[in-house]
């Protein structure tokens, strides 16, 4: 994530770290795409890798961005508490 966040020139965390896949397998553009009109493919069809880096040649969209819900949703001290319990969890992963 902070490799996305460095390298990203978009400042969503949620785009940056993760990828929705609707159950009919469809790769969305983001979360809130609540109506699933815009799909950037199915995994029938596109790797994970595929969508991602077509995700990432993919403009920012008036349309669902104006209206997130998740903008400014993450400021510093909740970034490091998230970064602090992954680590965490990753040394316990490694030493258990």
């Amino acid at each position: 994530m902070v490799k996305q966040i460095h390298k990203n020139r978009f400042s969503c965390i949620p785009r940056n770290s993760s990828l929705f896949i609707t159950s009919e397998g469809n790769y969305l553009y983001c979360y809130n795409d609540m109506s699933h009109h815009h799909s950037l493919g199915n995994v029938k069809e596109m790797s994970v890798r595929e969508a991602i880096e077509l995700r990432e040649l993919t403009e920012a969209r008036g349309d669902l961005c104006d209206q997130c819900n998740m903008k400014g949703r993450y400021q510093g001290a909740e970034l490091v508490q998230m970064a602090a319990k992954y680590m965490g969890s990753r040394l316990i992963a490694a030493v258990g």
